[in-house]
């Protein structure tokens, strides 16, 4: 089941690198039709010009230096320059710009259609993650017979009064949670670092103590990619989830997993730190702060840096509590604590190991 989870994480991850990929490849192609579209009507309006205003071109010609082959010439009322070939004549020279619109045609012709190609790629991947984004959702028919809460799909913990805060781990996941599971009275908590993921408190609209509205911060804040760039500390703001929208202001777009936050903003710095441990027979990884030690039957405390990937670090941390489960003669710590549950849950980037507990 936690490789299955793994696997899917990985998909998710995959699939929006890839629209992400497309999307990029689909400005450049737009870009490169306007311009092959402005040099088509250029080279038209050049060629129609010759014609329109033969006469006055030619009295001009009479003025150049017959040993120029190509000079450039520049008609009163028009922004356009003309350059002309002096060894042939002016109706050859409108062919010329005719030929080279016809030129700039087909290119721009050559770029529609990879346009279109690519919106299908990109149709596609979407179509994908959709079909992936219904996976995540359980049908209320079925949820009674799930052996997991919802919420265990995404990285989650509870707050030290027991409020839920659920957290994505990539662009589909948070829009899946703002989209499907944020109320508008919960609390919305995010950081301005890129590539940060989404925290929602579920308040139900009531207000957050102090020590859980720390707690969110914190856990929003590590696994941002304030860990992985190594930061000790960072920002966070927080909102009401009806000052979230997925509507960008006219002319503008939102990509997946981005949001328009309106409104008044809270800000917190916050330490960053993450715990991996157990608690209530369950592995969770919450904030590294003294309320939730306080809650944890045994953890390993990371804090950014060190040399550690996050593969390394897993084993590490797999075999932490394996030598614990042996010599406290307890099987189903090595049950609860797997590879693929540990790696789900460690911030991006490296760490280290920052204490133990119990110790050694």
């Amino acid at each position: 089941m936690q490789r299955a989870e793994l696997l899917e994480e990985q998909a998710m991850s995959e699939h929006v690198a890839e629209i992400g990929k497309y999307e990029r490849i689909l400005e450049e192609q737009t870009e490169a039709l306007h311009q092959f579209e402005h040099k088509e009507e250029e080279c038209i309006r050049k060629g129609e010009l010759i014609y329109a205003r033969y006469t006055e071109l030619e009295a001009m010609l009479r003025d150049v230096d017959k040993r120029r082959k190509k000079v450039m010439l520049n008609l009163p009322d028009t922004e356009l320059s003309l350059e002309i070939d002096t060894s042939i004549s002016l109706y050859q020279n409108a062919s010329g710009y005719y030929e080279r619109a016809k030129i700039f045609r087909k290119k721009r012709e050559g770029v529609e259609r990879a346009i279109q190609e690519t919106r299908e790629k990109i149709k596609a991947e979407q179509e994908k993650e959709w079909k992936r984004e219904k996976e995540l959702v359980p049908e209320k028919k079925e949820v009674k017979h799930e052996k997991e809460a919802w919420y265990e799909k995404f990285r989650w913990f509870e707050t030290s009064d027991g409020v839920l805060v659920i957290g994505g781990k990539d662009a589909t996941t948070n829009e899946l949670l703002v989209k499907r599971y944020m109320a508008s009275n919960d609390l919305f908590c995010h950081t301005q670092a890129e590539g940060a993921p989404v925290a929602i408190a579920k308040t139900g609209g009531k207000d957050l103590s102090e020590e859980s509205l720390k707690e969110l911060v914190q856990f929003a804040a590590s696994y941002s990619n304030l860990w992985k760039f190594g930061f000790y500390e960072g920002e966070c703001y927080c909102v009401a989830g009806e000052q979230v929208s997925k509507t960008p202001p006219s002319g503008e777009y939102l990509r997946k997993g981005s949001f328009m936050v309106r409104g008044k903003r809270q800000y917190f710095k916050t330490a960053l730190g993450v715990c991996i441990g157990i608690k209530k027979k369950m592995l969770v990884a919450c904030p590294s702060t003294a309320a939730q030690k306080e809650l944890l039957d045994i953890y390993v405390e990371l804090e950014p840096g060190g040399d550690l990937e996050k593969n390394e670090l897993a084993k590490e941390i797999v075999k932490i509590f394996g030598d614990h489960a042996k010599a406290e003669k307890n099987e189903e710590i090595e049950r609860i604590v797997t590879y693929e549950k540990v790696l789900k849950y460690l911030p991006p980037g490296k760490s280290r190991i920052k204490a133990v507990y119990p110790h050694g």
